[in-house]
């Protein structure tokens, strides 16, 4: 009887760490941001600047054993109408640059992602917010940044994300071909 138990607790064993090892889940994780980017640009065919860009440098890790698919991200406000969301506009391949000889390259294409177990992914990612949604003003604003993830319907809240504009009047915001503007961040 003594041997069926520990042959028994064996198997269970066995098939415990060998589900750990191989297919465990994981989670998006959004490490902590340093600082933000933002700028004006244009929408449509707009002859005046009528939309905003933040752009964050995220890093993003899957904390799991099995590979996670990154479907698509945005930024929703905490307060509002959730029908006014940033939705994800591309990745630059670098960090926005104060040198506005230095063009950086846009990947409009670069979602869905997948990440590798226990993998992690950096991106500059970028943000499109259009004033018909939400109306632009020099205080801070409080998102959620959300995430679609490996064939989920609904979004998985990963990160507060708490920006701080307080001082950026509209027209201290520059135009996306003249660079963006850096902020710390101290959310």
């Amino acid at each position: 009887m003594g041997s069926l138990v520990i042959s028994c607790l064996a198997l269970l064993f066995t098939v415990v760490s060998f589900w750990w090892m191989q297919w465990r889940p994981g989670n998006l994780v959004i490490a902590d941001l340093q600082h933000f980017a933002a700028g004006r640009g244009w929408v449509g065919g707009s002859d005046e600047p009528n939309g905003w860009f933040v752009g964050l440098p995220l890093i993003m890790l899957n904390t799991g054993a099995s590979p996670l698919v990154l479907e698509s991200l945005r930024l929703t406000p905490a307060k509002g109408n959730p029908a006014s969301q940033l939705i994800f506009n591309g990745v630059d391949t670098m960090l926005w640059s104060a040198d506005p000889d230095e063009k950086s390259e846009h990947d409009f294409t670069y979602l869905p992602r997948i990440i590798k177990p226990n993998g992690a992914l950096a991106a500059n990612v970028q943000f499109l917010w259009t004033p018909s949604e939400l109306k632009y003003e020099a205080r801070r604003y409080h998102f959620f940044l959300e995430a679609k993830i490996s064939g989920a319907r609904d979004w998985q809240k990963v990160k507060d994300i708490e920006l701080n504009f307080s001082g950026a009047s509209e027209s201290t915001l520059p135009l996306l071909d003249e660079g963006y503007r850096m902020f710390r961040y101290d959310g």
